[in-house]
C-alpha cells in the first residue's frame, strides 16, 4: 500500500506493506488526515488527526473488547493517538493518558497519512451522521480546546489571553468565548486574526497590548521561548497560565511565579466524545480553519514546504 515517509528530513510518498493489527487492534481507512505541517517523525507514517473507516479488528471472541469491535466494524471513527502500555504504575493506576512507555500514532508508530494504519480498538469513538468528514477529522483539536477550558473556572468577567494564532489557539479561544468569558487572542498574522471576528473574539499584534498584569487566565499556544515570559507579564497574582503547547528549551527567569503565586497548568489531550457533541450540533465552527483539502501525494508537498496561512490542511487518502 501507499504511504508517507521520511527520508533525510524529506517526506515522499513511499510503498509499504500493509498494517497487521496486534490483539486488541483494529485496521482503519482514513478519509481525512490533518496534514501535521513541520513535523519529521522518523521512519513512521505521519498523521495523528484523522476521520476513517474500521475496515478490521483483531479482537479475540470473548474479549472485553468484543462487541465495542463488532459495533466499530463498517464505521466511521476518529481516535487518540496516545497508545499506552497498560501495564505500567500509571497505566494501573488509572493514568493511562500519562503512560511512562507510551506511544504516539504518527509519531513514534505509523500514523494516518497512510491507505491503512492499525490503531487500539479502545481508541476509537464513532463518529455521528451529523458531522461530515472534514469537520470530523478537527475532533481532536476541538477535544484540546474544551479541555483547556475545563482547567479553570469561566464566568462573564474572567478576562482571558490567548496568546498565538495557531488553529489550536484560535480554537481555544472560540470555546472559551462561548463560555461567558471575555476573551483576546493576540497572534503576529492577520489572515489567521481576522476568524476572530466571526466568533465575536477582540484581537491584536502582542506589541499593541500594554503589561498591566490584569489578566485571570493566560493561554499560551505559542510554542515559542518568548510566549510564557509574555503571559507571565499579562496574568494577574494568583492567576493561572495555561501552556497549551510545549515551548522549546530556554533560561527563562521563572520568579515571576513565585512573586506572583500563579499557576502554571500544562494542557494536552481532551474529551473526544464532548468534541463530537459540539461539532454535531455546532456549537463549535472549524470550516474557517481549513485552509485547502489535498490529495495523498500532494500531502507530501506540503509536509515539506508548510502552507503559508498556517491553518489546516486536510489530506484525501
Amino acid at each position: 500500500m501507499r504511504a508517507l515517509r521520511f527520508a533525510d528530513s524529506r517526506c515522499s510518498v513511499a510503498n509499504v506493506p500493509d498494517p497487521v493489527p496486534a490483539a486488541g487492534e483494529a485496521v482503519v481507512r482514513p478519509l481525512r488526515v490533518v496534514v501535521p505541517q513541520g513535523q519529521t517523525p522518523g521512519n513512521v507514517t505521519p498523521g495523528s488527526d484523522f476521520v476513517g473507516v474500521v475496515q478490521s479488528t483483531n479482537v479475540p471472541a470473548g474479549s472485553p473488547l468484543a462487541e465495542r469491535a463488532k459495533g466499530l466494524k463498517g464505521r466511521r471513527v476518529v481516535g487518540s493517538p496516545s497508545v499506552p502500555c497498560r501495564t505500567c504504575d500509571l497505566c494501573k493506576g488509572g493514568l493511562s493518558h500519562h503512560c511512562r512507555a507510551r506511544q504516539t500514532i504518527g509519531l513514534t508508530r505509523d500514523g494516518a497519512l497512510a491507505e491503512a494504519f492499525a490503531i487500539p480498538v479502545a481508541n476509537l469513538t464513532p463518529v455521528p451522521d451529523a458531522i461530515d468528514d472534514d469537520r470530523a477529522a478537527l475532533a481532536r483539536l476541538v477535544a484540546a480546546a474544551i479541555h483547556a477550558s475545563q482547567l479553570v473556572r469561566l464566568e462573564a468577567k474572567t478576562y482571558i489571553t490567548v496568546l498565538g494564532d495557531s488553529p489550536r489557539a484560535l480554537l481555544i479561544a472560540q470555546v472559551m468565548a462561548k463560555l461567558n468569558a471575555s476573551v483576546r487572542v493576540l497572534g503576529e498574522h492577520e489572515q489567521r486574526l481576522s476568524l476572530c471576528e466571526r466568533w465575536s473574539v477582540k484581537h491584536r499584534p502582542p506589541a499593541e497590548v500594554g503589561r498591566r498584569q490584569d489578566q485571570d487566565v493566560v493561554v499560551d499556544c505559542t510554542g515559542a521561548p518568548g510566549g510564557l515570559a509574555l503571559a507571565m507579564d499579562l496574568i494577574r497574582p494568583r492567576g493561572r497560565i495555561i501552556l497549551a503547547s510545549s515551548p522549546p528549551p530556554s533560561n527563562l527567569d521563572l520568579a515571576p511565579l513565585v512573586d506572583g503565586e500563579l499557576e502554571l497548568l500544562g494542557c494536552r489531550g481532551g474529551p473526544i466524545d464532548a468534541a463530537l457533541d459540539m461539532l454535531a450540533s455546532r456549537q463549535v465552527h472549524v470550516e474557517p480553519l481549513i485552509a485547502r483539502k489535498v490529495k495523498l501525494d500532494a500531502a507530501a508537498g506540503v509536509l515539506n514546504s508548510p502552507d503559508p496561512a498556517g491553518l489546516v490542511v486536510l489530506a484525501e487518502v
